[in-house]
């Protein structure tokens, strides 16, 4: 387990986060100057609504602490790199979608660190936040996600012809980067799946479709258009499941934190291919 938490997860994540990088220019960070109005909304939903749906969450349904921790992982983990592709099908606002994964991402070294010290705190108690420290969670994101973030934006930026044809290609490795994150999580916590899947599955379905529903409402709150719209609720559904899988071991080891990322993997496209099935036919009857 040693070797798969320590390398195996972390590299996987680095290289996802890369390939993200990749697909990335500076005007894709630079769009909060000029659009600043919905980069605010969907920031807003996804750094902080979203956490504090997940903590309240926790605190109502029926979990066990580490499960209910873990829900709080996945809520603060950035946005997912396939939210930009669903954003597409969606036909929603697909350069609003990479400019809000790229900030996200980007600064998902100070965002997530202290969103899971304060509600590991309340869910466990204040004895448990001196357990995990913030400096050491920052580095390690840093590391595993800020850091391999900006070395793709720099290659694009270096190597701008190379890149876009190596893009593709990256993408595919990145999925399958993806997929064996996802396996090797499985596999650690083989035998007790069958006991906390559906719990852990339920709050997670849960928590996609109450951040989906609640954001796509914020936004229209906000005057923004109907593309918009359903840009942020996707933005709000799709979290980087790699990297709260990657936060809950090096944090917790391969234990129960790991479960709400883990079903989330396999379940949160759900809702989401709902959504996009429904905002295809809509605009088909146009």
């Amino acid at each position: 387990m040693g070797v798969v938490v320590d390398l195996v997860m972390p590299a996987s994540l680095a290289f996802i986060m890369f390939a993200l990088g990749v697909g990335l220019t500076l005007e894709d960070f630079l769009r909060v100057f000029k659009h600043p109005r919905e980069i605010l909304v969907g920031l807003l939903c996804q750094i902080v609504l979203l956490p504090a749906v997940a903590l309240a969450l926790a605190f109502v349904w029926p979990l066990a602490p580490e499960i209910a921790i873990g829900v709080v992982i996945l809520a603060a983990a950035p946005g997912g790199p396939t939210s930009n592709l669903f954003t597409r099908f969606a036909n929603g606002d697909v350069a609003l979608s990479v400019s809000l994964t790229a900030i996200s991402s980007l600064f998902c070294v100070l965002t997530v660190p202290p969103i899971v010290v304060l509600s590991s705190g309340l869910i466990l108690g204040s004895a448990a936040t001196g357990e995990i420290a913030i400096a050491d969670t920052a580095i390690r994101l840093f590391l595993m996600a800020t850091l391999p973030v900006i070395a793709g934006v720099l290659f694009r930026r270096m190597a701008e012809d190379l890149a876009i044809r190596a893009q593709p290609s990256l993408i595919l490795l990145a999925a399958l980067a993806f997929v064996l994150v996802l396996t090797v999580a499985v596999l650690q916590v083989w035998e007790q799946l069958p006991t906390f899947f559906a719990q852990s599955g339920f709050v997670t379905l849960a928590l996609v479709v109450a951040m989906m529903s609640l954001s796509y409402a914020i936004a229209a709150g906000a005057q923004l258009d109907r593309k918009r719209r359903v840009t942020i609720s996707i933005e709000c559904g799709l979290q980087n499941a790699t990297l709260a899988i990657a936060v809950a071991t090096s944090l917790f080891g391969a234990g129960l934190e790991m479960f709400p990322a883990i079903t989330y993997g396999l379940i949160a496209y759900l809702p989401i291919v709902a959504v996009v099935l429904a905002q295809r036919r809509a605009r088909s009857l146009y």
